[in-house]
């Protein structure tokens, strides 16, 4: 029994921070006015590149949605499949 509860403390720790640290980067996000989101490049129809050079897809529309709806201004980060996984380590977008 007190191996339990010790377990469920350990759990309810980590999981408060976890939310502390996503509440504390979402006020970075809107203290900054901008929203980073990566989006796909070679995934159609998810998101690809347009005939006219332009972005689009539905990745590309949920962000363009999300920031109008948070009231932020929208920053795409163009990914492929290789570059995905790198990019989110090294946290050069928001979301």
């Amino acid at each position: 029994m007190k191996k339990l509860l010790i377990a469920l403390a350990g759990a309810a720790c980590l999981l408060s921070s976890v939310s502390a640290a996503q509440a504390d980067q979402l006020q970075d996000i809107e203290k900054r006015g901008v929203i980073r989101i990566a989006v796909p490049q070679d995934f159609p129809p998810f998101g690809s590149v347009g005939t006219d050079l332009q972005p689009q897809g539905y990745d590309i529309d949920m962000a363009r949605y999300l920031a109008k709806s948070m009231k932020l201004k929208l920053q795409l980060v163009p990914v492929t499949s290789a570059n995905r996984v790198p990019y989110l380590q090294t946290i050069r977008w928001t979301w």
